[in-house]
C-alpha cells in the first residue's frame, strides 16, 4: 500500500511539474507575442534578428 501512494506522490508530483513548465513556455510565448512589450526589452531585441522571426 505504501508504495502505490508513494508511485502516485511522485506522479501527480511529476504531472504538476509539467503543467507549471508547459504554462511557464506559454506565458513567455504570450508575452513576447504581445505588443505591449516594456521598451528595455525592445532595445535588447534590437541587433539581433533570429530567422525564426520575423525581421520588421
Amino acid at each position: 500500500m505504501m508504495n502505490y501512494f508513494d508511485k502516485n506522490k511522485i506522479l501527480s508530483a511529476a504531472v504538476v511539474l509539467l503543467l507549471m513548465i508547459n504554462l511557464g513556455i506559454l506565458g513567455l510565448l504570450w508575452f513576447e507575442r504581445s505588443p505591449r512589450t516594456p521598451p528595455d526589452r525592445m532595445n535588447q531585441m534590437d541587433g539581433r534578428t533570429f530567422p525564426g522571426k520575423n525581421a520588421s
